[in-house]
């Protein structure tokens, strides 16, 4: 493309039944750094481009749904139930967090959780897991568990931690 060394970065969508494909027309150039599908199928969630991203939610027909906005962000989580999204920051990036509530199309809360290199919903649904783990930090290690609207719930850190999950 004449752009760059590394050239341009493209999301194709393509069905299993070869009935649909496209490109998903992202609206900020840069790389994709997440794709998440929602747990009903029917739309998906990217977050894009040259920071701050961009974060969008498509349907099927890569048609754009909703915007969740434009930060630092390179991470997107929805949860099991398909109501709550949250968009982060995580890895070299400060941790910031948006939790919406996709049902309603609306930001809940930001919240920051610095550091985090994992990221987990709860199986219910109801709670978002933080955690900084070795090696890949080896200071500041611990998990940090908010409530669906964002809010820290409970903290804990550890001398080393090296997995974190939801038993």
């Amino acid at each position: 493309t004449n752009q760059s060394y590394y050239g341009e970065t493209k999301l194709h969508y393509l069905t299993t039944d070869r009935a649909f494909e496209g490109i998903v027309p992202l609206k900020k150039e840069g790389p994709v750094h997440d794709v998440q599908w929602s747990s009903s199928g029917s739309e998906f969630a990217v977050v894009y481009g040259f920071m701050p991203a961009k974060a969008t939610i498509f349907n099927k027909r890569c048609n754009p749904l909703h915007e969740l906005g434009e930060g630092p962000y390179n991470t997107i989580r929805w949860n099991p139930k398909g109501r709550f999204i949250v968009i982060a920051g995580f890895g070299n990036l400060p941790g910031d967090m948006a939790f919406w509530d996709y049902s309603e199309k609306k930001l809940v809360q930001k919240a920051k959780a610095e550091w985090s290199v994992i990221s987990e919903w709860s199986p219910d649904g109801r709670h978002f897991m933080t955690a900084t783990t070795a090696p890949r930090l080896q200071i500041d290690n611990g998990i940090k568990i908010f409530d669906h609207t964002g809010s820290l719930q409970f903290e804990k850190m550890f001398e080393k931690l090296y997995q974190a999950e939801w038993k």
